[in-house]
């Protein structure tokens, strides 16, 4: 069964995400000094030509601290303005003329970088790969002979025998939430449609950081007054970038994925394939896909990840036996859909291509099936 190829989304460097995010941070707290700090006219005490800065003093002579300043033309006993900084730098102060074309160079040059690497490097980035997949075209299903001369080679045993004896000694002996057949939603399938859209567009844990930063904010729990705001603003900003890009990212595969649990079944939509199904943990379901053909010693062919369901029985989760056939349909942007049993389960991310990176593979179907792995012997 092709598999079509995953345009892979735009993704900025890491070097300019980090840049953006310094060039935020200097801004959000120049806009906290200019918003809390104390503007005043402060009188000049002493002026050091040497370091180029000045003593100023303000609120009566009270408060004295050293500023950058012009050291050639300012003179004792002349007022500049100057701004008192807030907590937790009480006491301090710097001038409104040098501070602020330092502050707007340090937060400028790295934010003109991250937006230059987002918006200008990394399109080009995209545009190239986009070109390379297209040029590449579908991905062909691999020979029989080179799925059994790639797979041995890396070590440990992981066909489907070994896998399908681990799946039913789990379900049998794993402490955990029982697994019965799901509560079916409209269209036959594990999850309602709208439930699995906004399970899988909001799905990212970017939400939690994102509330901890907005309560930290409101409630000055940490005692860090108005530097709370820079702080925990530049957390709660960068989570609103991740949950957009998760947006983003998902979006796309929702109508595909939908359309193809709708279809009806055909010869040709829908292929016959041999299943595994592991747990990580309760709810989260791995579906472990094999050729229909090849018996106990073929090589696993797919990974595909299930959305969560509400099981049938009391205090259960929803999902397929631990072992069986299903009916695999391709939605053309990387999910599987797979029929079992007459439900249809919606998949909970894009899918894995087996034989496109065997050793990856492996370490995901080890750590999926734990202790639980059994010689290789005929299935009982």
């Amino acid at each position: 069964m092709p598999v079509q190829r995953r345009m892979v989304l735009p993704v900025a460097p890491a070097w300019a995400v980090f840049a953006l995010a310094v060039g935020l941070f200097v801004g959000l707290v120049a806009a906290d000094v200019a918003v809390f700090g104390k503007h005043t006219a402060a009188e000049v005490v002493r002026v050091d030509r040497d370091e180029e800065d000045c003593t100023v003093a303000w609120d009566g002579g009270v408060e004295r601290a050293s500023v950058d300043c012009d050291a050639g033309t300012v003179r004792a006993g002349e007022r500049i303005p100057v701004v008192a900084l807030p907590w937790p730098f009480l006491g301090d102060a710097v001038d409104t003329g040098v501070t602020p074309r330092v502050v707007a160079v340090l937060g400028g040059v790295p934010g003109l970088l991250g937006l230059g690497g987002a918006l200008v490097v990394n399109p080009l980035l995209y545009a190239r790969r986009v070109r390379l997949v297209r040029r590449a075209g579908p991905v062909a299903p691999p020979q029989a002979v080179v799925d059994e001369e790639e797979w041995p080679a890396l070590g440990d045993d992981l066909r489907y025998a070994s896998l399908a004896a681990a799946a039913r000694h789990a379900d049998r002996h794993r402490p955990g939430l029982r697994v019965t057949p799901p509560r079916r939603g409209p269209g036959r399938t594990s999850v309602a449609p709208w439930a699995w859209v906004a399970a899988t567009v909001l799905g990212t844990a970017a939400w939690y950081p994102l509330l901890f930063s907005g309560g930290a904010v409101l409630d000055d729990h940490f005692h860090l007054g108005h530097w709370r705001f820079p702080l925990f603003g530049t957390v709660g900003i960068v989570c609103l970038a991740r949950i957009g890009w998760v947006v983003t990212d998902r979006v796309p595969l929702c109508g595909p994925v939908l359309r193809a649990a709708r279809q009806g079944g055909g010869k040709d939509a829908w292929q016959p394939m041999r299943y595994v199904r592991l747990c990580r943990e309760p709810g989260e379901m791995v579906l472990v896909l094999f050729r229909p053909e090849g018996g106990d010693v073929t090589a696993p062919r797919f990974l595909q990840p299930l959305s969560r369901s509400r099981g049938t029985g009391r205090r259960t989760v929803g999902g397929p036996a631990p072992v069986g056939e299903a009916l695999v349909r391709d939605t053309g942007a990387g999910p599987l859909v797979c029929e079992m049993d007459g439900v249809r389960y919606l998949p909970a991310a894009r899918a894995t291509d087996a034989t496109a990176d065997p050793a990856r593979t492996r370490e995901e179907l080890r750590d999926l099936a734990g202790n639980h792995l059994r010689p290789v012997g005929p299935a009982r």
